[in-house]
């Protein structure tokens, strides 16, 4: 879903915003995971699998923050700014690569032609600054529920 979209701006938006001051008045943690939800729906309008990738993305994510939180590592902030990288590059330069050995090496790799989930680079650098913040020790402990919802709010 984009948002200079009527879908966008006449349904989802709309509802989206609704549905959290309702949650909002009653409960903070429901209000965050609303949004959070909302965000899903958002990256994986186009396709659902989409929602698998940032799902992936952000428990990995976690799981590194959580190592740096309890043991600060460079070894451990090497290791989850690599996967992030290597999560992007798959998606945004795949086909570029195999395209390029193809020609080089006259080889016929199959190219994929794939879409690049929308938002890709924003949460994955998103989370490389929260796992860089982290390893600094410039934020506390946050519970997954903000730590989601910070990164993949889809307005941010």
């Amino acid at each position: 879903m984009l948002f200079p979209t009527f879908t966008f701006l006449l349904g989802f938006l709309p509802l989206t915003v609704t549905v959290y001051y309702l949650l909002a008045g009653k409960s903070r943690r429901a209000s965050r995971l609303w949004l959070v939800a909302a965000s899903f729906v958002f990256y994986s309008w186009f396709n659902w699998s989409y929602s698998l990738i940032l799902a992936g993305s952000l428990a990995m994510n976690w799981c590194f923050a959580q190592m740096l939180y309890c043991k600060q590592s460079k070894i451990t902030l090497a290791a989850g700014i690599i996967c992030n990288v290597l999560l992007l590059g798959y998606f945004k330069y795949y086909d570029f690569f195999v395209e390029n050995i193809n020609v080089i090496f006259g080889t016929s790799y199959l190219l994929k032609h794939i879409l690049l989930p929308l938002g890709i680079s924003f949460f994955t650098f998103q989370q490389i600054s929260f796992l860089q913040l982290v390893y600094s020790r410039s934020l506390k402990r946050y519970s997954f529920s903000s730590y989601a919802l910070l990164s993949a709010f889809s307005p941010s």
